[in-house]
């Protein structure tokens, strides 16, 4: 066989190897995947878990105290006022308070011991037999400046205040109740419209 015979085929096998491969790699068109339609049959007592998404929809509430305790005085308390407000807050009708947020400091004549912070829902609310609501808060301490020792506290929380309720604060100290001892605590959450 004479050599130019040699390379055709030779051109041409290798042509047609190289045609073979590129067909390989080539793309191929995709067939869609039919799926059957998925039915969710929950019923009113078994709902389905959804996000909710109408956060624009909802209210900011910030509520605020300042309290004190007097020399001699061991325990004080009050209402949370509206920032928006300024008065005694009561949560509206028809609307529940989410709580998300509590925190706060206290200043305390030195040497005084941790003490006992408390946010509690008005007891008219409750159910009878039942006890009243209260978030229980874990004071920190934080250092000295002025002869007072600093605490701080923060509490990230869900919980759900009714409507027509009141929020009230309470802090007590202790072992010495000489001196004056002051409470700043701030509560974040928002309203929600309840059916």
């Amino acid at each position: 066989m004479n050599s130019f015979v040699k390379r055709m085929i030779t051109t041409i096998g290798g042509v047609a190897i190289v045609a073979f491969l590129l067909a390989l790699a080539a793309p191929r068109a995709a067939h869609a995947i039919v799926s059957a339609l998925v039915t969710v049959a929950n019923s009113d007592s078994n709902p389905v878990p959804t996000k909710a998404t109408d956060n624009r929809a909802r209210q900011a509430v910030v509520l605020t105290a300042s309290l004190s305790a007097g020399d001699g005085q061991e325990l004080a308390f009050g209402p949370l006022f509206s920032t928006e407000t300024g008065a005694a807050y009561t949560v509206p009708p028809g609307q529940r308070l989410v709580v998300e947020s509590v925190t706060g400091n206290a200043d305390m004549t030195g040497g005084e011991t941790p003490f006992t912070v408390q946010v509690a829902f008005d007891e008219l609310m409750v159910k009878p037999g039942t006890q009243i609501p209260t978030i229980f808060l874990v004071p920190t301490f934080s250092g000295t400046l002025g002869g007072l020792s600093a605490f701080n506290f923060a509490s990230a929380l869900t919980t759900y205040v009714e409507p027509g309720s009141t929020l009230e604060v309470f802090f007590q100290r202790g072992p010495s109740t000489a001196g004056l001892a002051t409470l700043q605590i701030t509560v974040s959450g928002h309203l929600e419209s309840i059916a």
